[in-house]
């Protein structure tokens, strides 16, 4: 189930859904940074980058459980693309 409320610079943590662990933290980014034509919402790792590209790289993480804004155990597919030059991570439920 989506989160509620607008998008915008909500606060993101992701986790290891098997653990439970803390794997990263972010800000969603708004939708006028993110590719209109793809339907994942893009977040700015602010801690926790290095991480997170152990988990999706090295472990082929790709589930992942998502605290954004008040909504706590939503489930998402963790992706990731360049944007700019840049790696931006996206995240798709």
């Amino acid at each position: 189930m989506p989160p509620d409320g607008k998008p915008g610079a909500a606060k993101v943590r992701v986790f290891d859904p098997k653990t439970s662990q803390r794997i990263a933290s972010g800000e969603e980014l708004p939708d006028a940074e993110a590719p209109s034509a793809s339907l994942a919402r893009a977040f700015c790792c602010t801690d926790g980058n290095g991480a997170l590209l152990v988990y999706y790289f090295g472990k082929c993480g790709r589930e992942v459980q998502v605290q954004i804004g008040h909504n706590e155990g939503v489930l998402a597919h963790l992706g990731t693309r360049w944007n700019g030059g840049h790696r931006e991570w996206t995240l798709e439920w």
